[in-house]
């Protein structure tokens, strides 16, 4: 899967299959003749991807650098032997703790209830620690492991240093010390129950993150909102002097430019308009001059320029700031520009597979390799029809008129394309496989179909009742473990938590109510008990396996506006007001509430309560602007009050929905009839405090009397 490129300032450039030639785990030793060529008293060695790479992701273990001299015994290198004899040895991979600016600290607290046990702590690591008495353990004279009470034994078991503490230990603090941290330095960290005091107080109340904005009456649904603020700007940083949020803590530390829609959604959900458009400049900041935006290497991941261009355009119109969106209108031209001169590199060929859409390039989101697949095409799509709309709102009917046709040319390709390659799976169901021209077996149906949702509910150039829509979401429904898809990404046979935030909008889409609430449950009910999430992770049936970053802050920026939807949620010309709230969140004392949150049509604030017995309510919606809609409205859907027997103040019945202006503000009073009766299901509350546990949702029928 990582065909490497391995180059070396002086020396010819070597690629390497580490899988070839070698037995597994069996060390492999490259030998290059390297020189100073341009002098600078540098040497430049590099490891990259090799474009023939399946993935981007490389790796070095370790390099060394010996005088000219008799010829190399490779397996001595591989043993280690000359490495004290090397002008230089280098053991990759602790640069992160070697060249940190600070140190950084972490603490863990344990109670023992009974006073008469023997607690241990077990260090799994491949790092050679040495047991220092009354103290812990050190990493190479650097402070690694400090216990209170100090250990008083420690020994080896396989990998593990096992540390025991004192017989009658009834609290144990641990404190675990990264980067360049002295003894002093740990050892002077003040009690950690006072640490996880002061901690909470800071994100509780001084830290600087969006609150409030949305509410919901489901407490779990409610605390994982608020959890999930808190690991989007927990693991946001700020690179090269600009706020970046960042997809994951470690595997995923970095620019992914569709994470950064992602979490482009979730800040304008919170209103934090400042942060959003940073990171928008940031993304646009890696375009090239030819147009192109490139942040993935070293192949062509052909849809995050389209990305790029739409999260332009979906920012300014949802904080109406044309202004901005003038400013950036060039690197708009020149990103769509690029798209469509690499389209037309397609047509060359009428008879090839993507004659009409994309060349070859990476997928990613589940699926390997360079070849042409439809993932990008749906995004070039997307982002013309983003993108034509926001001209005709700056008045730039030229523009406009140019993308909508490219969008009908792509589009025309697209079906004569998805004629010829959609299947149907075990169950009959229709889908487009995402690698064009797919004849794959092996391959499940499932895997990566996160680019067609997002058209739906995004590109909205499908009708309802198109059969690859309704086919798509049924095959995704299909084959399903812990209320999840299976087989969505990387992890074969795993589910993959946040992949519903892409699916979940679709059926809302579809007006599909019930399915999109199934999977917001089952994509909650895989949180961890601190309310973030693994990226994937087998069913608990089947295996422990995990992959990506655990603590994800994509999964929970998706999560953050996968809610919001529920409640406000955007169409053509359209947006839905509790449209697909739950039946289960219209409970007596409820309330469901939006904070001047952002959508395409602006801000929205909204407030619907109802009083602590039930017999009354409330419902308050401040004017919508539009964002230069001239035609549509707000829709506030009364369905669900009015089938709880509610009616207006007058006795007059609720309406199923009420079709409101642009700009017009909305103040409802209602009540319950004497004798009225109501029928529900309620959900067990899904958070039972086990991290990576799936709790299967239950109903039962509660009758409330009035």
């Amino acid at each position: 899967m990582r065909i490497l490129d391995l180059h070396v300032e002086g020396s010819t450039t070597q690629t390497v299959d580490p899988r070839l030639g070698a037995e597994r785990n069996e060390p492999l030793v490259y030998l290059f003749a390297a020189e100073d060529v341009n002098g600078d008293g540098l040497l430049e060695i590099e490891v990259h991807a090799s474009v023939n790479s399946p993935d981007p992701n490389v790796y070095l273990n370790a390099f060394w650098i010996l005088e000219e001299g008799p010829p190399v015994p490779v397996d001595a290198i591989a043993r280690g032997s000359l490495s004290d004899k090397a002008e230089l040895y280098y053991d990759c991979g602790p640069e992160m703790e070697t060249f940190a600016l600070g140190a950084r600290l972490e603490g863990l607290l344990a109670t023992f209830e009974g006073g008469t046990s023997t607690p241990v702590v077990r260090v799994s690591s491949n790092r050679n620690l040495t047991f220092v008495p009354g103290t812990g353990l050190t990493w190479e004279g650097r402070p690694y492991i400090l216990t209170r009470p100090a250990p008083v034994a420690a020994r080896h078991q396989g990998r593990e240093m096992i540390l025991e503490l004192p017989t009658g230990t009834e609290k144990l603090q641990v404190i675990v010390a990264h980067g360049n941290a002295s003894t002093e330095e740990v050892a002077g960290i003040g009690d950690l129950e006072d640490e996880l005091k002061r901690s909470t107080w800071f994100w509780q109340h001084a830290a600087d993150v969006p609150r409030n904005t949305i509410t919901v009456p489901d407490s779990g649904i409610q605390y994982l909102l608020e959890t999930s603020i808190r690991n989007l700007y927990q693991v946001h940083e700020i690179v090269d002097g600009i706020p970046q949020f960042q997809p994951g803590p470690s595997v995923y530390r970095g620019l992914w430019v569709h994470d950064a829609l992602r979490h482009l959604d979730a800040a304008l959900a919170l209103g934090d308009t400042a942060i959003a458009r940073k990171n928008v400049e940031t993304v646009l900041g890696f375009q090239q001059p030819n147009g192109r935006v490139r942040v993935m290497a070293p192949y062509t991941m052909y849809r995050e320029t389209p990305l790029a261009v739409y999260q332009a355009c979906f920012f300014a119109r949802c904080t109406n700031d044309q202004a901005w969106l003038r400013a950036q209108w060039p690197k708009i031209r020149l990103g769509l520009e690029w798209v469509r001169e690499q389209r037309a590199q397609t047509l060359s060929d009428p008879n090839s597979p993507n004659a009409g859409l994309l060349p070859a390039g990476f997928s990613d989101g589940g699926l390997a390799g360079v070849q042409p697949e439809y993932g990008s095409v749906y995004w070039s799509m997307i982002s013309l029809r983003e993108a034509a709309r926001a001209a005709r709102w700056l008045g730039e009917t030229d523009d406009a008129a140019r993308w909508d046709a490219l969008f009908e040319e792509f589009h025309t390709s697209f079906r004569r394309a998805a004629a010829r390659d959609v299947q149907r799976d075990a169950y009959g169901n229709l889908f487009l496989p995402v690698m064009v021209a797919d004849t794959s077996t092996s391959r499940p149906p499932q895997q990566a179909q996160w680019g067609i949702c997002q058209a739906v509910y995004m590109g909205r150039w499908f009708d309802p009742d198109d059969s690859l829509v309704i086919g798509t979401l049924a095959m995704l429904e299909s084959e399903k473990s812990e209320g999840l898809p299976l087989n969505t990404g990387w992890l074969h046979g795993g589910v993959w938590g946040f992949f519903v935030g892409s699916p979940g909008p679709a059926h809302l889409w579809q007006e599909n109510y019930r399915e999109a609430q199934d999977l917001l449950y089952a994509y909650a009910n895989h949180a961890s008990h601190l309310g973030t999430w693994v990226e994937e992770q087998l069913p608990r049936d089947v295996g422990k396996r995990t992959a990506g970053d655990g603590s994800n802050a994509s999964a929970s920026a998706i999560y953050i506006a996968y809610v919001r939807r529920f409640i406000a949620m955007e169409r053509e010309s359209t947006i839905d007001i509790l449209a697909g709230a739950p039946d289960e969140w219209y409970q007596p004392g409820s309330t469901i509430a939006l904070d001047s949150v952002l959508t395409e049509f602006g801000p929205v604030t909204l407030n619907l309560t109802l009083s602590a017995d039930g017999s009354a309510g409330s419902l308050f919606l401040a004017a919508v602007p539009g964002a230069g809609e001239t035609t549509g409205g707000p829709v506030v859907f009364l369905s669900k009050l009015k089938a709880r027997g509610y009616r207006l103040e007058n006795g007059r019945p609720l309406p199923e929905r009420l079709k409101l202006e642009w700009g017009k503000e909305l103040k409802l009073t209602f009540k319950k009839c004497p004798g009225a009766h109501l029928v529900f299901k309620k959900r067990v509350p899904f958070l039972q405090h086990r991290p990576w546990m799936w709790h299967p949702p239950a109903t039962t029928e509660i009758r409330h009397e009035r």
